[in-house]
């Protein structure tokens, strides 16, 4: 079941990035950011009422409280910075670069799980392809370097983050259940996404906000709601690695996406990096 959970995650993880690139055209990231997770928000508590988990919230261990809240803290600075790298970087290079959590992640489950550390023969040449397949995927001879530099450094930071707040919310896992977990970091990343974006003028400027921008920040905001209850799901009941790598699959999609609907160019050496990158995660699933 938790094989099936994890590739539906996938899937809306893959829709929600490019739901997000066309919501963002004339919304700053900040901005974006906020109005996304305030649609995630009602959604997720919607989800935790349903499954009657929200009695539960008073079973969770102080400790579960500081890993919840942590999680929610570093998902909110990946989902911050993944805006911020998506305004102004083309949609299939930004995930790629995202999607370079998995090395970190993987990397701090072999560190702190004793269960993630069989077949490192297997993991760490297939983490290693993985980081080059990130590599061969971004143009390092765009014209605007400027640009060029905060595409990749808002993205490298939105990776960072997103790794931080997997371990978090396994560690966190252990007493909360999923839809209340997913509910429990909404809370925390609203909280955290207004204040950031109300504390910049960029942040602040409504101006460019249109029914089209709410329509698809609206819609990648619940396509992102299920992604979290589906990932949380599997990561509840199946092994960590093979969780967040099928997870990760979601580049494919939405590389896809970004190519024939987006209109994105992509070179060869763009293509065999996203090869490399799937083959990585598909091996470090099954040496899980």
């Amino acid at each position: 079941m938790w094989l099936a959970e994890a590739a539906f995650s996938s899937v809306f993880a893959a829709i929600t990035s490019i739901l997000s690139k066309v919501g963002l055209k004339k919304v700053n990231g900040l901005l974006g950011t906020a109005i996304k997770i305030s649609v995630v928000l009602p959604l997720s508590w919607l989800f935790a009422w349903a499954f009657g988990e929200i009695e539960y919230i008073t079973g969770i261990s102080t400790r579960s409280w500081i890993f919840i809240v942590t999680s929610g803290l570093s998902s909110g600075l990946s989902w911050v910075f993944f805006h911020l790298a998506l305004r102004v970087g083309d949609a299939n290079k930004v995930n790629c670069i995202d999607k370079s959590s998995l090395f970190f992640s993987l990397l701090a489950g072999i560190i702190l799980f004793d269960n993630e550390r069989n077949a490192l023969y297997i993991k760490i040449p297939a983490m290693i392809i993985l980081l080059l397949g990130v590599y061969l995927m971004i143009d390092f001879k765009e014209n605007d370097k400027e640009t060029k530099k905060r595409y990749v450094l808002y993205a490298l930071l939105s990776a960072l983050f997103a790794a931080g707040s997997s371990i978090t919310a396994k560690l966190g896992v252990q007493d909360a259940p999923s839809f209340l977990l997913t509910a429990l970091k909404s809370s925390v990343m609203f909280v955290l996404a207004w204040v950031i974006a109300l504390s910049f003028k960029e942040g602040r400027d409504f101006s460019g906000i249109d029914y089209k921008a709410l329509i698809f920040l609206s819609l990648s905001g619940i396509a992102t709601c299920l992604s979290w209850v589906f990932f949380h799901l599997a990561l509840k009941d199946g092994v960590y690695s093979a969780v967040i790598s099928i997870d990760k699959c979601s580049l494919l999609i939405s590389t896809l996406f970004a190519f024939f609907f987006l209109k994105e160019k992509i070179k060869i050496k763009g293509w065999v990096g996203l090869f490399f990158i799937l083959g990585a995660t598909l091996t470090l699933a099954f040496a899980a």
